[in-house]
């Protein structure tokens, strides 16, 4: 999954990392440890002691350090060892006692964020839409799931299947009437993608799409006419087939009010677990070759440019291509803005 590198993740809520002990997880198919120095701030760090190979995350925190629960070798920012009882204070590290690699992180809206890549191509860290507005209140929701984030992103870009998975939370039966004569457009912003569903009656309410490079489904909707909800939600490749969502589900409406707060983030969670099955589902299916996107609709338009986007930098990083990711992406999609699928 290096293909996936040089991009800012969530990984992790600021509290689940303690000051007293380390918190093991992953990214990107490799295991990372995250651990407070004496700062207070977050440090992560590949999960291996290069001594013989122990989880570091299996260990503790020593004066801002993370110890080896083998032989107590401790490390610090960038990876560097930082002591090693076995050896004199004043004895000179032996060569190669350093952690694999150590990558930045920010914490922000109460989120761990971490720069999964080379530190030379790092760019400012840009927080979801709706969390630092004035005016706004956002709540952020985790769920994880043993499936692959590119199906889950698929899914998540994917409207049709509303009237079909999700009755008890966003949509009635009814609606399913309505999917014939909506209508579709894409093009591009800023970041990335949008795409613009609108009901031609009006009986159900416009909403957008959008996906930014590299696992970010932002929909926009209206409740009512100058109310705005945004649902930004990042689908965290920890591992091949283990992904964790961070939702930031933000609004500009009765910010004041608990019950709204509390009910909506209630109904934001059920969403998910609505389309948990189908997706496990759909995971063991593909697992086993009985076909894979085998046909598309116009309703498939921006599931089928993002992963047209991903299918193609995974090959152009196996052919050691050069350029960014996000100019693929952009490149790929823009040829085929405003066709046919």
């Amino acid at each position: 999954m290096e293909f996936l590198k040089n991009y800012w993740y969530p990984l992790a809520l600021s509290s689940e990392v303690p000051a007293d002990k380390p918190y093991s997880t992953s990214l990107l198919n490799e295991p990372l440890v995250l651990f407070r120095d004496g700062d207070n701030q977050v440090i992560c760090l590949y999960d291996s002691c290069p001594h013989q190979g122990v989880p570091l995350s299996r260990g503790q925190v020593k004066n801002g350090n993370v110890e080896c629960p083998y032989h107590g070798w401790q490390f610090g920012e960038g990876g560097e060892c930082k002591k090693i009882p076995s050896m004199a204070e004043d004895a000179p590290m032996p060569k190669g006692a350093k952690c694999n690699f150590a990558y930045p992180t920010e914490e922000k809206l109460g989120v761990v964020w971490v720069f999964a890549g080379d530190r030379a191509a790092m760019t400012p860290l840009r927080l979801p839409e709706g969390t630092t507005e004035e005016g706004w209140r956002h709540e952020v929701i985790i769920k994880e799931l043993d499936a692959s984030h590119k199906l889950m992103i698929a899914g998540a870009l994917d409207f049709a299947h509303f009237p079909f998975l999700h009755t008890q939370t966003i949509a009635k039966k009814e609606q399913r009437n309505y999917l014939r004569p909506l209508d579709v457009s894409l093009e591009k912003y800023e970041h990335g993608m949008n795409m613009k569903v609108k009901n031609p009656d009006g009986e159900y309410n416009d909403f957008v799409y959008f996906f930014e490079p590299p696992c970010l489904v932002k929909v926009l909707i209206e409740p009512k006419p100058g109310w705005k909800l945004i649902a930004n939600d990042y689908f965290v490749p920890l591992t091949e087939n283990k992904t964790r969502i961070f939702v930031f589900e933000c609004r500009d409406w009765l910010v004041w009010n608990p019950l709204v707060t509390f009910g909506l983030k209630k109904k934001a969670s059920k969403i998910l677990e609505e389309d948990f099955p189908i997706l496990m589902m759909q995971q063991e299916w593909h697992e086993k070759g009985y076909g894979d996107w085998k046909c598309t609709v116009k309703a498939d338009l921006l599931s089928l440019r993002y992963r047209q986007w991903y299918d193609r930098l995974e090959r152009e990083f196996a052919a050691q291509s050069s350029g960014t990711s996000f100019q693929h992406f952009d490149k790929s999609i823009a040829e085929k803005t405003h066709t046919n699928v």
